[in-house]
């Protein structure tokens, strides 16, 4: 377990299959996804929220803005408890999107680096790849979780 890690994300979801819990009751949970720019990879994530047993669940497709804490446990969907959700007001019909069309999700990591690789030249502008993997822990549904991120850059050079 990395010591002094954190991990929070912040960003615009599309919440879907609304549950309630029965224990406790004053969660609901909902699926949804994170995105990431230019490429059509994403990463399943469940979102816990709390929610008074008197107040109604999202619809599916309901937009909100979250920030949340985060755990993505090796081989298994990624895990996100609200800090803070906004609902969106739903868009009218004629009128235009309001929503950038590139995923607006941000990661708030901190952790050890565990590992750091310069692949060299990756033949594209001439540019260089390099990587890290950050080992972080966070308390997401009850339990601390420990888990690693692997960050891949391409840096383009002249």
């Amino acid at each position: 377990m990395a010591p002094l890690s954190s991990c929070h994300i912040s960003g615009v979801f599309s919440l879907s299959d609304g549950s309630r819990d029965t224990d406790p009751a004053y969660y609901a949970q909902y699926l949804s996804a994170l995105e990431f720019h230019d490429s059509d990879k994403f990463i399943n994530v469940s979102i816990r929220k709390f929610t008074p047993s008197v107040e109604a669940l999202h619809a599916d497709g309901s937009l909100v803005f979250l920030v949340a804490k985060a755990a993505f446990p090796p081989g298994d969907d990624g895990m996100l408890d609200s800090i803070y959700c906004a609902p969106f007001r739903p868009i009218a019909e004629d009128l235009d999107q309001a929503l950038p069309f590139e995923p607006t999700h941000i990661a708030f990591v901190t952790g050890v680096v565990s590992d750091v690789s310069d692949v060299g030249s990756s033949g594209i502008s001439t540019g260089v790849t390099k990587s890290f993997t950050l080992t972080a822990s966070e308390y997401v549904r009850d339990v601390r979780r420990a888990f690693e991120i692997r960050y891949v850059s391409l840096l383009t050079l002249g």
